[in-house]
Formats: structure tokens, C-alpha cells, sequence
């Protein structure tokens, strides 16, 4: 993951799957900061991890900044379903 953070921008990633990796919220900042990078992602998979509620809401407002994408998946990490709602 640090390496494609390391790329000034990505154009060929669309689909990014770090499913069940035990990324926390600093991961999931970074990967926040790489989907900036990145105007071709567009699915992104990060179920079975240990995100809490400060980096999911990271992912989510940037997510969000993006009328592309189909389809995220946060499932069973460690963030309240509250925090999901109130950004959305």
C-alpha cells in the first residue's frame, strides 16, 4: 500500500481489495489520501479489518467527494453504524 502512496497518481487502479489485512485508521487514512490520487478507483473492499470511527469517517468524506464510485465495502470492522449514518 505505501508503495502506491508513494506514486504521484495512479491512472490505472479501479479496483482495490484490502479485505481482511487488519488495517486500522491510519491505515485507512492512507488509503483515504491514495483515493485522491487515484480518479480511476472505484471499488473499494476493506471488510474484516480494525477501523474505528475516526477512520471511517476519513474514507467515507472522501469517498464522497466522488460521484464514481460503485461499490465500498467497510463491513465488520470497528466503527459504529452511527458514524456511517451521520455522513451520509
Amino acid at each position: 500500500m505505501t508503495d502506491a502512496l508513494r506514486l504521484k497518481q495512479n491512472q490505472q487502479l479501479t479496483y482495490l481489495s484490502l479485505s481482511d489485512n487488519k488495517i486500522t485508521s491510519s491505515g485507512a487514512k492512507q488509503v483515504a489520501q491514495l483515493i485522491t490520487r487515484c480518479d480511476t478507483l472505484t471499488e473499494l473492499y476493506l471488510a474484516n479489518n480494525e477501523i474505528d470511527n475516526e477512520g471511517a469517517k476519513a474514507l467515507v468524506k472522501t469517498i464522497k467527494e466522488r460521484s464514481d464510485f460503485k461499490n465500498v465495502d467497510l463491513d465488520n470492522n470497528k466503527f459504529s453504524g452511527e458514524t456511517i449514518t451521520e455522513l451520509f
